[in-house]
């Protein structure tokens, strides 16, 4: 009877999470999906054996039959050696990459670092594109739009960075690596926009063909209160995408960032208009 365990309890030493891994992977090191602190996983320690245990008794009583102590039960090794919360795992965050500490993109490059690089490059190149038809100069277009992304992103990472910060320790969020989570999280700041304000130029441009004044601006208007929409969408599916969130928790986390994100810039813009004033 094997008395092997087949999964080992880690508790992270910098936000208390407890993990489980295979035991196999005993004496290596990685990444708390929490909080990003580097775990060491401890050796395996098997529980004392147990023997079938027998009752000796006198010649003239027949002797009972052995206790049999049951085994525990058995438990397939997991697919892949990462850190996993104890608790239930959505099957949807399964993942089938070896494990691999120094990786900060956590096996998958083009969710985590790709993809958020061509959001973010084509963004950019859509602003240069739009502020260069809004003011029919290449040149100004590319410096307005280059200038409007850095403000952006000058402003909204450290906001978006706090509420994460925040939703971390009040929410039980894990975002992952810093490095990754910024890039992700600067795609989620201009990727949106990008879609509310594509909406809006193309209704603009479509309706300034027919000449009608009064088409222009209720075409534009609806097409703000699309886009807008159509953006919301797009911000709530990057946060599930980039962070492996489920329904319920992307509802929950993004109307908290999205607070956060509110109280903080208003409290930056307000401490910018009053060192202004003076």
């Amino acid at each position: 009877m094997s008395t092997e365990p087949t999964e080992i309890s880690v508790d992270c030493p910098g936000c208390g999470k407890r993990f489980t891994v295979a035991a196999q992977h005993a004496g290596k090191r990685g990444k708390c999906k929490a909080c990003g602190t580097v775990v060491t996983i401890p050796a395996a320690s098997a529980p004392p054996a147990e023997d079938d245990l027998y009752d000796f008794a006198p010649h003239d009583e027949p002797a009972p039959a052995p206790r049999h102590v049951a085994a525990p039960p058995q438990t397939a090794p997991a697919a892949a050696p990462i850190l996993a919360y104890s608790g239930p795992v959505p099957a949807k965050r399964a993942r089938s990459a070896e494990f691999d500490p120094a990786d900060p993109f956590e096996g998958n490059k083009f969710k985590n670092l790709y993809f958020p690089l061509i959001l973010i490059a084509g963004t950019a190149t859509f602003n240069v594109l739009s502020d260069t038809l809004w003011t029919h100069n290449a040149a100004a277009g590319t410096a307005g739009a280059f200038i409007q992304i850095f403000v952006k992103l000058l402003v909204e990472i450290p906001v978006m960075l706090v509420a994460c910060l925040l939703a971390v320790k009040l929410l039980d969020a894990a975002f992952g690596p810093l490095g990754p989570a910024i890039i992700k999280l600067s795609a989620i700041a201009l990727a949106p926009d990008a879609v509310s304000d594509l909406i809006v130029l193309v209704a603009f441009i479509i309706s300034h063909a027919s000449g009608n004044p009064v088409n222009l601006a209720v075409n534009v208007t609806i097409a703000k209160i699309l886009g807008w929409v159509l953006s919301l969408i797009a911000y709530f599916w990057l946060f599930m995408y980039f962070f492996d969130l489920e329904l319920g928790e992307a509802y929950r986390l993004i109307i908290f960032v999205w607070f956060v994100r509110l109280f903080f810039t208003w409290l930056l813009l307000f401490a910018v208009l009053s060192y202004f004033s003076h």
